[in-house]
């Protein structure tokens, strides 16, 4: 079962365990502040805002993370068909039903370079390495899916389920990169920088459609 995917069926909550993936144990301040979004069935989504003077440092946290990320990942999975439909990144929010996760991905332009430029430079290392994320990131996202048509009414279509839980379904895929990022053995990464880059990603695979579902035509 996809980590995390148990809590699907109750609506995800803060807590202060979760607090820790943004604070790390020497008092430093956290990367950003965390909001509280309410979205479908009064279900809370925690989202980290990051200040603007901590961009800075975004290409370096991205180059890091993108590492960590790709050295988590044991097999790439097989690639899925590609689907050459065109769409615009507003008609994908709203097709899919995107409410928290908006004003992220609103915001790509800030941060989208980074992630490109991570995965280019672990392209030249590690060619392939781009492509093995993001398909990996695609299984991510299709076995919450599949988890979560299991705990819906028989006979709801996939589209409902993807609307009804879009959000939960972005915070889920970035917690597991986060905790990906967090416990690979690579060094020069500190855990209160993980979860800004791990919401960056998650984004970054939304916008390339590996993440919620393509618009119809």
């Amino acid at each position: 079962m996809f980590k995390g995917i148990s809590d699907a069926s109750q609506g995800i909550r803060g807590d202060h365990n979760q607090q820790q993936s943004i604070r790390g144990d020497n008092n430093q301040q956290a990367a950003g502040d965390v909001v509280n979004k309410t979205v479908n069935h009064n279900e809370t989504i925690n989202l980290l805002v990051m200040p603007e003077q901590s961009l800075v440092r975004l290409p370096s946290q991205m180059a890091a993370a993108a590492v960590r990320l790709s050295m988590a990942i044991d097999a790439s999975p097989e690639p899925s068909p590609h689907d050459f439909r065109t769409y615009d990144i507003e008609q994908k929010l709203s097709y899919n039903s995107v409410e928290a996760y908006r004003a992220w991905i609103d915001d790509y332009g800030a941060y989208g370079y980074a992630v490109d430029a991570a995965y280019d430079a672990l392209d030249e290392q590690s060619p392939g390495a781009r492509s093995k994320i993001l398909r990996h990131i695609r299984a991510k996202y299709v076995r919450v899916r599949t988890e979560l048509a299991s705990l819906a009414p028989r006979g709801t279509g996939v589209m409902e389920i993807v609307r009804e839980n879009s959000d939960k379904i972005l915070e889920l895929v970035s917690r597991e990169i986060g905790s990906e990022i967090r416990d690979s053995p690579v060094p020069g990464m500190f855990v209160e920088d993980v979860e800004f880059p791990a919401n960056a990603i998650t984004c970054h695979a939304f916008i390339n459609c590996k993440i919620l579902e393509r618009p119809s035509p």
